[in-house]
């Protein structure tokens, strides 16, 4: 509704998020009107097309951001978060998947146990769909990136690179050093 001061923090959060940041911004609105705003990240926030958006869905509601106030409610129980964790845990977008990664880490560390569980649940899920992607003739499964990622700065990522290296040993040493994951670090 027009002139409502939530939906006015909320499209105000969205809007900084693309130009900046909104991960420690949002947050009071996370603390004060938590149900809305879970229920506005998980119905409008998840689809946005923006990966800035969607990454703000995640880190927003990250029980130990760092150098942000903690979220306590998610600390002691962060079970209101995990549908959208769900939601953006295979999202097309490196820079999601990895807040995703970062927010489940969190969740460890209160909650080793609702975290396992998770981890668990979604290994069933991406055994039973990799199980589905086999070969006919029982061969292995196929195990790709997406092809093309790029970083916020337009880089080749990581995973894009280990590509190149599908299947032979890559040289001693890589163009990234042993961040890059394609494990020919120097």
């Amino acid at each position: 509704a027009e002139g409502d001061p939530f939906e006015l923090l909320l499209r105000s959060n969205v809007a900084l998020t693309k130009r900046f940041t909104a991960e420690y911004s949002i947050r009071p609105l996370v603390e004060r009107a938590t149900e809305r705003t879970l229920k506005a990240m998980a119905t409008e926030l998840v689809h946005d097309p923006s990966e800035d958006v969607r990454r703000l869905v995640s880190e927003g509601t990250r029980p130990r951001l760092p150098w942000a106030p903690a979220l306590p409610a998610f600390k002691k129980d962060p079970r209101p978060v995990l549908p959208l964790l769900d939601a953006l845990k295979w999202d097309d977008s490196l820079y999601v998947r990895r807040s995703v990664a970062n927010h489940i880490g969190d969740i460890l560390k209160d909650n080793g146990d609702v975290g396992m569980r998770v981890l668990h649940r979604w290994a069933d899920i991406a055994d039973r769909a990799a199980g589905a992607r086999r070969t006919g003739d029982g061969g292995a499964v196929e195990r790709r990136a997406p092809s093309g990622e790029r970083n916020r700065r337009g880089q080749e990522t990581a995973s894009d690179h280990s590509q190149r290296w599908q299947g032979q040993r890559p040289p001693r040493r890589c163009c990234r050093g042993p961040a890059c994951g394609c494990r020919g670090g120097g």
